[in-house]
């Protein structure tokens, strides 16, 4: 059994996949950065059926660095992957693949494996401490997909801190959407909505513009709830005014543990 780690700005997440499986066990775990220690309880609950680690890190060092002494507690050697780890269905089309988030780079691979997408396009949007956008086109010529890239934005959360670190007057906290915002906090709660969504469309516009086939959305994160409802009426209006069929949106869990996986099988099928 390979365990599989993720380990967040905010929080880490664990996974298992068993050897020769290309996809993952539904168990998952998750953990703040300050709840590490239940990490350790955990893994010595596992001593005995871990043959080894896969893991992406887009945080301090020092929470791998904890990370990595649990595992050698128990003599289980981790793999860390970058975004320059090759993967035979994806070709990574950033400037410099080794300077590409792991997290990003892993979560596309994850989603290769969701349903149809062989012959498809797509779009990952994932809503965490940043949010980033990332399109992913099918290589009809080739019969593979290509990482194109995407943006990078403050997540939800990280905006309204900005206004709230930022500004003396401004009473910040969550409220609903509206469409015309009548009080102050529906009017910051409205705009960092906007905001998100607004990204997540336009890459997704793009994509469509650059793609053979409609592009599907995939959605994941921690903070996605605050953007969920916005950005499914936004996709519903998006796709009647182009009158194109077989669109999806689809919300993940876990994309990055699926990906780490996926690369898993790949070096030991």
């Amino acid at each position: 059994m390979y365990l599989l780690i993720d380990i967040g700005n905010t929080r880490i997440k664990i996974g298992l996949a068993r050897q020769g499986c290309a996809t993952r066990e539904a168990t998952t775990l998750a953990y703040a950065h300050h709840e590490i220690h239940h990490l350790q309880t955990w893994l010595h609950n596992q001593a005995g059926i871990l043959t080894g680690a896969y893991g992406v890190c887009v945080a301090d060092t020092a929470v791998r660095e904890q990370v990595e002494q649990y595992l050698d507690e128990l003599t289980i050697r981790a793999t860390w992957l970058t975004g320059a780890d090759p993967f035979p269905l994806l070709l990574n089309g950033y400037e410099h693949p080794h300077l590409l988030g792991a997290d990003r780079w892993l979560s596309a691979i994850g989603l290769l494996h969701q349903a149809d997408t062989h012959a498809h396009s797509f779009v990952h949007a994932s809503f965490g401490t940043a949010t980033t956008v990332d399109s992913i086109l099918f290589n009809e010529n080739q019969q593979h997909h290509d990482f194109e890239g995407g943006v990078i934005l403050p997540g939800p959360q990280l905006m309204g801190q900005a206004l709230a670190l930022n500004t003396a007057q401004l009473n910040v906290g969550t409220s609903n959407v509206d469409i015309f915002p009548k009080h102050t906090q529906s009017a910051i709660s409205t705009g960092i909505t906007a905001a998100q969504v607004g990204a997540v469309m336009r890459q997704w516009l793009f994509t469509y513009e650059h793609s053979p086939s409609v592009p599907w959305l995939f959605g994941s994160g921690g903070a996605s709830a605050m953007v969920r409802e916005e950005l499914e009426h936004a996709f519903a209006q998006q796709i009647s005014q182009l009158s194109v069929p077989e669109a999806h949106l689809i919300w993940c869990d876990t994309p990055t543990l699926d990906g780490l996986a996926s690369m898993a099988y790949y070096h030991h099928p």
